[in-house]
């Protein structure tokens, strides 16, 4: 394959996902199949820059080593800094007004958002399509707030809107069901979507207190700094609603998923369930009903053949029911944000060869 096709990055957020996700592009630039350079970045602390000609890798990597300032990165020949993130989406689709058919840009969204609403990660996928870029996004906010109007957004404006790592980091979820699976009808989906619950389950099986395993955890740097979204359920229900969406045209938000957390199940009914050969997971699960379809996330008792219940650790997995297939069951033993930063590659790529396919 020639590198015929090219890709302007723009980068909003630059943690540690939106490092690695850099960092794996030039591991496999020369097997990518197309060229690639990030023209704008967007911090919520190291402010924000754009350069037409491209930012230097090794300038990024510095900010993500030594916490800079974007400053030095910023095009001396475009006047203005762009103060925020819709501002540097401004500013851009006023730099590149038109695209060739071999080159898209691409804003890769990856900024915290509040489940609240899901911004400001709508806000700024709605901003990235109205502008005629393509998005790619690890966020679950955009798919599990506003997956219908995003959708819709952007077929209209003929751009490609990708979140295959929203929900279980690099495992193919959409992808498979969308691109290999056609004409497969889902009728449930469950599974175990939160790496903190199902590490924190594992290690009260062991013994530990629930205070105990969440010291432990914090200390592996694997949760959040606050781990309450997560063990009230909140995290599974996002993901349960973008399954939804997805799956089953739901336009559903988290808030309309039926919710119980991990608090809900005391150290006892884990050691009383591990003893008998079972185990008490926190399940997300979403099943057809009628015209749409009903999600929950709650403590579920498994009995030892269910496959969900042999993940222990920081695995994840689902089990989809479908009409002519059976039972598809995709689970990882592992996570981390190479892991995320891989499903935006996979992402990327999809594009690519989508956008290969219509060139002339």
């Amino acid at each position: 394959m020639t590198n015929r096709y090219s890709f302007d990055l723009v980068l909003l957020g630059f943690g540690a996902v939106a490092q690695a996700f850099v960092k794996l592009l030039r591991q496999r630039s020369p097997a990518l199949g197309f060229h690639w350079r990030v023209v704008g970045v967007a911090t919520g602390r190291h402010h924000c820059a754009i350069a037409k000609e491209g930012i230097d890798c090794a300038t990024l990597d510095k900010l993500g080593t030594t916490g800079q300032v974007l400053d030095i990165c910023h095009d001396s020949n475009i006047s203005r800094q762009p103060s925020g993130t819709l501002e540097l989406l401004k500013q851009l689709s006023e730099l590149y007004p038109q695209r060739s058919k071999t080159n898209r840009m691409v804003v890769v969204e990856n900024t915290p958002f509040s489940l609240e609403k899901g911004q400001p990660s709508v806000d700024h996928v709605r901003a990235a399509l109205a502008m005629d870029a393509d998005v790619i996004t690890a966020n679950k906010g955009p798919a599990a707030f506003a997956y219908r109007e995003l959708s819709e957004l952007a077929t209209s404006q003929d751009s490609m809107f990708k979140f295959e790592g929203s929900v279980l980091d690099g495992l193919p979820v959409f992808s498979l069901i969308q691109e290999t699976l056609p004409g497969v009808r889902i009728d449930r989906v469950r599974g175990i979507v939160n790496t903190t619950t199902n590490y924190l389950v594992t290690a009260m099986e062991q013994g530990d207190t629930l205070l105990k395993a969440m010291a432990d955890l914090q200390e592996t740097g694997i949760t959040e700094t606050d781990p309450e979204n997560d063990i009230e359920g909140w995290d599974a229900a996002a993901k349960a609603s973008i399954l939804a969406n997805v799956f089953f045209d739901a336009n559903m938000n988290p808030h309309e998923v039926k919710r119980r957390g991990l608090r809900t199940v005391d150290k006892t009914d884990i050691l009383t369930a591990h003893k008998n050969g079972q185990a008490i997971k926190l399940i997300a699960e979403v099943k057809r009903h009628n015209n749409g379809a009903v999600a929950t996330v709650a403590p579920r008792l498994l009995e030892a053949s269910d496959p969900l219940a042999r993940l222990s650790g920081t695995a994840k997995g689902l089990v989809i029911d479908t009409d002519t297939l059976g039972s598809l069951v995709i689970s990882k033993t592992t996570s981390g944000v190479n892991h995320t930063a891989y499903a935006l590659m996979t992402d990327l790529l999809s594009i690519h060869r989508l956008r290969t396919l219509n060139v002339t």
